[in-house]
């Protein structure tokens, strides 16, 4: 299958997908990595005036087998469901650990029914809602903080290296953020309203391997 052309003032874009009809080409491309294969040479050969718009892989999977990524020739435009800054107010961060923050679900407003009835057409099961003070809630808590701090770091190009922390005695630290000049932010993500020691044991048991990182607790706790 080739991609269908469509015309634009002064340029062509080939759009690639799975859903086009099939038109005439040179050859018989059969797979989006062999797309990029032909993409690749039609852009040397037209001088860089055919642009193509690639849509529906897996760079990790392209890369395992060995194909053409268009290294150079290519720019990368990450979409991910809403940040926190996107939405903006009235922000409910119980309906975005329970529904997500994709950009169709904010049309049924309150209406929790529809939303379920969306995420299902992505999804054969959804989980319970999660409940405050319960382990589910703390892992959607976390889960839905490191997402946003990615989504965050993509957009604004910050260039930060995100990875977590755990020993094989089990002590563990919820995200290590590396910035570009070397320094380091320990993080650790507790979704309680009312912080006590407990929740910093982490953080202070490796401030002193560790000396010049940051340490930041993040919770829903409204310390003034």
């Amino acid at each position: 299958m080739f991609p269908r052309i469509i015309k634009v003032p002064k340029k062509r874009v080939f759009y690639c997908s799975k859903h086009v009809e099939p038109v005439k080409a040179p050859s018989c491309v059969s797979s989006l990595a062999q797309k990029r294969h032909v993409a690749h040479a039609l852009i040397e050969e037209s001088k860089n005036e055919l642009t193509f718009i690639l849509t529906g892989s897996s760079a990790r999977k392209l890369e395992r087998v060995g194909a053409n990524l268009l290294a150079g020739r290519a720019f990368l435009y990450n979409l991910f469901p809403l940040n926190y800054a996107e939405i903006g107010k009235p922000f409910s961060l119980d309906d975005a650990l329970t529904f997500g923050t994709l950009p169709k679900i904010f049309p049924f407003g309150s209406d929790e029914d529809s939303k379920l009835a969306f995420l299902r057409t992505h999804a054969n099961t959804l989980r319970m809602k999660p409940l405050r003070h319960t382990s589910y809630y703390g892992d959607l808590f976390e889960q839905y903080l490191i997402c946003e701090i990615h989504r965050r770091n993509i957009h604004e190009s910050a260039n930060f290296e995100l990875s977590y922390l755990a020993t094989s005695d089990g002590a563990e630290i919820d995200l290590v953020i590396k910035r570009p000049d070397g320094l380091l932010c320990l993080v650790e993500i507790k979704s309680t309203d009312k912080v006590d020691d407990r929740h910093a044991k982490s953080l202070v048991a490796f401030a002193k391997d560790f000396p010049d990182a940051e340490m930041l607790l993040l919770s829903q706790d409204n310390i003034s």
